[in-house]
């Protein structure tokens, strides 16, 4: 959410962080007893996020198991972001260039879920962590199964309570409640510190899936959100040196569409995609996505896909980047202002089924591996962001 100006460690360590991370949790699957007619599975996944000035490196692990007696399954989620980005500085300045920071976040979740006939009913708490806020999510969700289980209907709710902090002197542990600034009812050029450092976040959804055909699945989903608190970056300034004034809430909606269309003599399936969002902060995007399903051979799948994304400004962003002192609201942050981008991605997934054909090999029937890769092009020269590359890497085994 917000990335301070400071160094939590040095770059080199946190390589060896997460490689030690992803060492660890190999070592713990290689060890686990593995049945294998379970359904119980743990996934191991490595993600890469690399864009002009920022880049994330994410090990993270899953656990899921079922309690067949209970009707239960369990599941616990790991991961760790370690987050490298360039941030101008005054000693940055001085010697001509950028500084850049690392910071770290890790973030735990509990998973339960259950499934009665044909209702499914699931709930989860997730704790994050970074050097300048803290939050905390508690979910739940509720399915049915009609017709036959060919229409799915579903119901999410998740509550998200964030903690703001702000670096104090770039100094790692010195920091202070952060609070955005909300202009003074004696004076509106004077702004002051807004009631809290809390960022309370509802988000709900409603979804429904429609086996139409014996080759036709279709989906529609209906989203809403609604955050309140501070939601600028502490440590950004607009080009005239003030500070980022956001509104104090934000509500948005989003609909979105899916149909999967399978080819099955072709071995193929066509997946067109389609979500619509907007806010009253004046932002309204457009995301049409088309996915390609290929079963190349009876172990190995390949999806290929491409998205346009499209949005326009919000109401108080100013091409210039400046504002005036009695603009209630100003904004720095390129994700503000109006801007395409184009997405294409490969994906690679291999099961190993044929691998476990004898007694020293069982332990890999129903794993897979898989790699997944995506360049984001973006349409704006003045977003500093610029151009994205996303790549992932799991292994999934069961137990």
């Amino acid at each position: 959410m917000i990335a301070p100006l400071q160094r939590s460690l040095p770059l080199p360590h946190t390589r060896l962080a997460a490689a030690a991370a992803l060492l660890l949790a190999a070592l713990f699957v290689v060890w686990w007893p593995s049945p294998v007619d379970a359904d119980d599975r743990i996934l191991i996944r490595g993600n890469y996020y690399r864009e002009r000035s920022t880049r994330v490196l994410q090990p993270y692990i899953s656990f899921s198991k079922d309690l067949p007696d209970e009707r239960l399954t369990i599941g616990a989620d790991y991961l760790m972001d370690v987050i490298s980005s360039a941030s101008i500085g005054a000693a940055a300045l001085q010697l001509g260039g950028d500084k850049v920071f690392t910071e770290m976040r890790h973030e735990a979740v509990l998973r339960v879920a259950s499934r009665l006939r044909e209702w499914s009913l699931g709930s989860f708490f997730r704790y994050s962590t970074e050097t300048d806020y803290e939050s905390r999510s508690v979910g739940l969700s509720l399915a049915r199964e009609l017709r036959q289980k060919t229409i799915t209907l579903g119901a999410n709710y998740a509550y998200t309570h964030d903690r703001a902090f702000r670096i104090l002197a770039n100094v790692p542990g010195v920091r202070i409640p952060w609070k955005s600034k909300v202009p003074s009812e004696d004076d509106p050029t004077d702004f002051v510190d807004g009631p809290t450092n809390v960022l309370q976040v509802h988000n709900a959804s409603l979804g429904y899936n429609h086996v139409l055909t014996r080759t036709l699945l279709a989906s529609l989903q209906v989203e809403g959100s609604h955050a309140r608190g501070p939601q600028e970056n502490p440590y950004r300034r607009v080009r005239n040196g003030m500070e980022e004034v956001h509104p104090l809430l934000r509500r948005r909606l989003a609909v979105s569409g899916s149909a999967r269309y399978a080819i099955p003599k072709a071995r193929l399936a066509l997946e067109p995609r389609y979500r619509f969002s907007a806010d009253d902060w004046g932002v309204r995007t457009h995301a049409p996505q088309l996915r390609l399903h290929a079963r190349v051979l009876p172990e190995l799948s390949l999806r290929a896909r491409y998205r346009y994304y499209i949005q326009n400004a919000a109401e108080f962003w100013s091409p210039t980047g400046d504002y005036a002192a009695t603009d209630r609201y100003r904004t720095a942050d390129p994700k503000m202002g109006a801007f395409d981008s184009h997405t294409v991605g490969l994906q690679i997934t291999y099961r190993f089924d044929r691998l476990a054909t004898s007694p020293s090999t069982r332990w890999l029937r129903g794993s897979w591996i898989q790699a997944t890769y995506d360049h984001v092009f973006v349409d704006r020269d003045e977003y500093r962001f610029g151009n994205a590359r996303i790549g992932s890497l799991a292994l999934s085994l069961p137990f």
